[in-house]
């Protein structure tokens, strides 16, 4: 099972009731590692909804095969958006000088 990392966003612990007799206490304002399956559950929904935990990341496995992809992708991302952004304000002002600005 895949391990999710979730945070108690609350200042009170909070106690789960899991599927097969287990529990789990979460203590204020930390982390817990969670199983996926247990994510699932009734009680962890209910706390997600409510906003009183958060999921934060997957387990530390997960996270340093992906890290190299997701900055890449962020990157590619951000060296696009300048040049994207820069363009647009000067068309808005070529076409402002073009029809002779503010009246």
């Amino acid at each position: 099972m895949a391990k999710k990392i979730v945070k108690n966003s609350s200042n009170q612990p909070l106690y789960f009731n899991l599927p097969g007799g287990r529990s789990l206490k979460i203590p204020a304002r930390s982390q817990a590692e969670v199983d996926e399956a247990d994510l699932g559950s009734s009680e962890m929904a209910l706390q997600q909804s409510r906003g009183n935990i958060t999921l934060v990341e997957a387990a530390a496995g997960a996270e340093k095969s992906g890290a190299g992809q997701e900055k890449s992708g962020a990157g590619a991302a951000a060296s696009r958006q300048p040049a994207g952004s820069a363009s647009q304000p000067q068309a808005a002002d070529s076409a402002q000088k073009e029809e002779g600005g503010k009246d």
